[in-house]
């Protein structure tokens, strides 16, 4: 078996991201600043960066001459710059994985949000929808909000709906738990076009399996089928202004940090692994970030959300590239000391 890496919006989620898109508008200027490149090759590229002191909170005031950005570690010219500080043209997708955890974690979780999404009165710094992931795909989404009772009391009501995870037992189902799980991220990626603006995809729970134990002997087909699904999520997340995380309650154990070792990027697809294109690996390489495990998942939710309402965008233009999916590591330098900055870490360019 091996993953079908290409689907397209066909399933319900498509459709429900659509009304959002028509539901929560962008102002004309955000959504110039944050327009999707257009189609054929990479010439003018824009990049997201959240900036945080070391405590992750977010640094305010920067200017274009505070940030230094490195293509394969050669400076390159900004040919704009732009700070933003309000959340009001984002939205974030809160995502209940019922497919890779036991229907006890959702359940805390489900309590967890639940009890986030009250707080301060119910009032959300902007509009948040919440989807449930089955072994179907997307079987469910509460539509986006900011009106943090009526979300929480929708939350509630999915008690007892989830469906239980995938069953197969050995080698087969841990699989097929990563095909449907890489399948229904893509097909999410794919229907963030239709919407303008920042947009952030909140994964709750651990992911899908990195099918490590299995130790895989990936065949050439494969690994180009994985490598070919790695380069269209990384750039078009990168296009669409969509930033990954995910938020894990619970305790560290020896899984938790594996994905360390997948998150330095991917060249070519012979040296593509089936971690390379999991959740916690494509939250580091999209410039967002791996969250928990703690007990406080709504603490977790809210350092994500700070992302979309402080960043900055700084555009470019990119070399020309010599050959198909040609890779290219970005990295930002801040010229103050004591702050981080997260970005896209990886773009595929296009001859």
């Amino acid at each position: 078996m091996h993953p079908h890496l290409n689907p397209g919006p066909k399933t319900i989620l498509g459709l429900s991201l659509l009304w959002i898109a028509l539901s929560v508008p962008a102002s004309s200027a955000a959504q110039s600043a944050l327009a999707p490149a257009s189609a054929g090759a990479l010439k003018s590229m824009s990049l997201d960066v959240a900036v945080t002191d070391k405590s992750g909170k977010p640094a305010a005031g920067l200017a274009q001459g505070d940030f230094t950005l490195l293509d394969n570690g050669q400076p390159v010219k900004l040919s704009s710059f732009q700070a933003t500080d309000s959340a009001a043209n984002a939205v974030a997708f809160l995502v209940f994985d019922a497919v890779n955890v036991t229907v006890n974690d959702v359940a805390n979780e489900r309590i967890a949000v639940a009890k986030y999404l009250r707080q301060n009165g119910g009032k959300l710094p902007m509009p948040i929808s919440i989807l449930v992931f089955t072994n179907k795909g997307i079987t469910s989404q509460i539509p986006a909000s900011t009106d943090g009772n009526d979300l929480a009391a929708k939350v509630d009501a999915l008690t007892g709906n989830f469906p239980t995870i995938t069953d197969d037992a050995g080698t087969n189902g841990t699989q097929e738990r990563y095909d449907v799980s890489v399948n229904t991220f893509m097909t999410m990626v794919h229907a963030a076009k239709a919407i303008p603006g920042k947009k952030e995809i909140i994964w709750l729970g651990h992911g899908w399996p990195m099918l490590e134990n299995l130790n895989p002997q990936m065949v050439m087909k494969i690994e180009q089928h994985v490598f070919d699904s790695l380069v269209e999520a990384l750039n078009q997340m990168r296009e669409e202004h969509l930033t990954l995380y995910t938020a894990e309650m619970g305790a560290p154990d020896e899984t938790t940090y594996r994905y360390q070792s997948y998150v330095k990027g991917v060249k070519a697809a012979k040296k593509t692994n089936y971690s390379n294109l999991t959740v916690k690996v494509l939250a580091v390489d999209s410039g967002g970030q791996v969250l928990g495990p703690d007990n406080d998942l709504g603490g977790q939710i809210e350092k994500a959300l700070s992302d979309a309402g402080n960043f900055y965008t700084l555009s470019f233009d990119a070399p020309h590239a010599t050959a198909a999916d040609e890779y290219h590591e970005l990295k930002v330098q801040l010229g103050k000391s004591g702050l981080i900055a997260r970005t896209s870490t990886v773009y595929y360019a296009q001859p």
